[in-house]
């Protein structure tokens, strides 16, 4: 006989394991990533100075795969974790999924017209509001798929 506390411990259990996979693990990847293989970047010098400089960068080529993770795939990654995270946060009714998905894409937007005004470090690229908004639809399918699997 499974009890109500044993029930919700259960789903308690589930949702800390959702928030890993879904917003911590990204993050981390992502971080790794561009700690590993990219130069040139705020958060790579904001690690090294903390750290002091000179970790080893691992150069990639400038092609194909390789190209599309570094320019796009990062910030895909970056707008999966936020959009996952304000899913868990804001609630799972109709108006909280449509708010969340327009916070993320529109502060991914703001960062890169920031970068176009030269107010911080950065390119603006198209392509990474493309790839933001990308990430951001993806993680509203994941979210709404589990989110069906678990009513089940």
């Amino acid at each position: 006989m499974v009890y109500k506390s044993e029930m919700k411990e259960g789903k308690k259990n589930n949702k800390v394991l959702w928030f890993f996979l879904t917003v911590i693990m990204p993050l981390a990847l992502g971080g790794i990533f561009y700690f590993v293989f990219c130069q040139r970047i705020v958060f790579v010098d904001f690690i090294d100075e903390l750290l002091g400089k000179g970790h080893n960068i691992i150069e990639l080529p400038r092609t194909g795969l390789f190209v599309f993770t570094r320019n796009y795939g990062l910030d895909g990654i970056w707008a999966f974790s936020l959009t996952s995270f304000l899913l868990i946060v804001m609630g799972n009714n109709k108006y909280s999924l449509i708010i969340s998905v327009l916070i993320a894409i529109i502060l991914g937007t703001c960062l890169e017209l920031i970068q176009y005004n030269g107010l911080v470090k950065g390119t603006f690229d198209f392509f990474d509001i493309l790839a933001e908004t990308i990430g951001t639809i993806s993680a509203l399918i994941i979210f709404l798929f589990h989110r069906r699997k678990e009513k089940q």
